[in-house]
């Protein structure tokens, strides 16, 4: 484990409540993988679970904190950004109370100050849920 939860703010700019990962597992030049514990006070736990949306918002968390592992290592604060695209959105499955979910993004690419990542989501070894994200970066 690279980065735990209670340190996790300094690879990503959102701050509690709105937090959707748990902890930084693993980083390299390429990609990086996180997980989350769903829990009854997330802000998108409805019905037992963690909704589409925070599926979504877990992705994008997660390459902010690939993007913001990097610069945590410089000493700077992570940049802030928002998701400007979600292309190819499948999900198969919701992940429940107490049950975690491990995200891997890769990136692929950059075109201006927009990062393109592909991003899975899988629970006890089946993927759950896919995208890619467009996150633009506020520089």
């Amino acid at each position: 484990m690279i980065i735990e939860k209670e340190n996790i703010n300094k690879v990503i700019p959102q701050q509690k409540p709105f937090v959707m990962i748990d902890n930084l597992l693993e980083f390299d030049e390429k990609s990086a993988t996180t997980s989350l514990v769903v829990k009854e006070d997330n802000l998108f736990f409805e019905n037992n679970g963690f909704n589409e949306n925070g599926m979504i918002e877990n992705m994008a968390q997660s390459a902010a904190a690939f993007l913001g592992y990097d610069t945590y290592i410089k000493g700077l604060d992570p940049d802030e950004g928002f998701i400007a695209q979600v292309k190819n959105y499948t999900v198969n499955k919701l992940a429940k109370l107490n049950e975690k979910i491990i995200t891997t993004v890769v990136y692929t690419h950059t075109i201006m100050n927009i990062n393109i990542v592909k991003a899975n989501i899988t629970l006890n070894n089946e993927m759950i849920a896919e995208a890619e994200l467009r996150i633009f970066i506020n520089k």
